[in-house]
C-alpha cells in the first residue's frame, strides 16, 4: 500500500515514516515466468524507502493527547508494521490482521513462522480495537487473532500429514488440500503451501532436496522441490 506514498509526501510536505524498504529479492521456487507470477512480484513496492525509519516500539508520530507507536509485524512481508494509537488502545493492523480474511503469506518475502510469531505478538497486547487495511474494524481482537493462529496451525498439520502420506511436491499437496478450490486459485494456494513447508523444514519436521529451497539457478531443472517427512 506504499506506491502512492511518495506522491502524497510531495503534495503535502509530510514525511514518509515506515520500518524500511523491502530487502533484495531471493530465488523464488515457484516462479516459472508465467503471467500468473507477475502480480505477486508487482505487489512488492521495491522502490519504497521511507524518509524516516522506525524500529519496533519507536514513537512514529505524536501530538497533543495522542501517540502513534510502531509495532513490527513481519510475516505478510518482512517489513510490515502495525501502528498503535496508545491513548485509544487502537491498533492499525494493516494487512497483518484483516477484517474479512486471513492475509497472504507468499515467499520469498512472506514468512509463515514470522507471521505466526507476529500474530502471537499482537495477541499479547491490550489493544481493544483493530482498524485493518481491509475489512471492518475488529472488536475482541485477541479472540479474533486466536482464530487466525488456529487456522494456520491446522493448515500446517494438513500439509505435514500430506507429506507423511507420501506426497512429495507442492502441486501434489495442493491438488489434495485444495481439491474443492477452483484451479485458477491453485497458484496462490501453492505459495501458501510453500510458506508452510519452509516453516516445517526449519522446524525439522520435513526434509527437502534443495537448500535453501531455491530453484536451480542454471534453469536446467524445471521440476519442483521434493519433500519428505523426517
Amino acid at each position: 500500500h506504499s506506491p502512492l506514498a511518495a506522491r502524497l509526501a510531495a503534495e503535502t510536505g509530510a514525511p514518509t515514516i515506515a520500518f524500511g524498504p523491502h530487502p533484495p529479492s531471493e530465488p523464488d521456487e515457484l516462479d516459472d515466468g508465467s503471467p500468473s507470477d507477475a502480480p505477486i512480484e508487482e505487489s512488492l513496492d521495491l522502490a519504497f524507502d521511507p524518509v524516516v525509519r522506525v524500529a519496533d516500539g519507536d514513537v512514529a508520530a505524536t501530538g497533543p493527547g495522542w501517540t502513534l507507536s510502531a509495532v513490527h509485524t513481519p510475516g505478510h512481508t518482512s517489513n510490515h508494521t502495525c501502528y498503535a494509537l496508545t491513548e485509544e488502545a487502537v491498533l492499525f493492523s494493516g494487512d497483518h490482521v484483516m477484517g474479512w480474511s486471513t492475509t497472504v503469506v507468499s515467499p520469498p518475502d512472506g514468512d509463515m513462522a514470522a507471521y505466526i510469531a507476529s500474530l502471537r505478538k499482537v495477541a499479547g497486547r491490550d489493544d481493544r480495537t483493530y482498524w485493518p487495511t481491509h475489512g471492518p474494524s475488529i472488536d475482541e481482537p485477541q479472540r479474533y487473532v486466536g482464530t487466525l493462529i488456529d487456522h494456520r496451525l491446522e493448515r500446517e498439520r494438513e500439509v505435514l500429514d500430506a507429506v507423511r502420506s507420501g506426497l512429495t511436491t507442492i502441486p501434489e499437496i495442493v491438488a489434495v488440500l485444495y481439491a474443492d478450490v477452483a484451479a485458477e486459485l491453485h497458484k496462490p494456494a501453492a505459495r501458501s503451501v510453500l510458506a508452510h513447508l519452509r516453516k516445517l523444514v526449519d522446524d525439522g519436521e520435513v526434509g527437502a532436496d534443495r537448500a535453501p529451497l531455491a530453484a536451480d539457478p542454471s534453469g536446467c531443472d524445471s521440476s519442483h522441490p521434493r519433500f519428505w517427512a523426517r
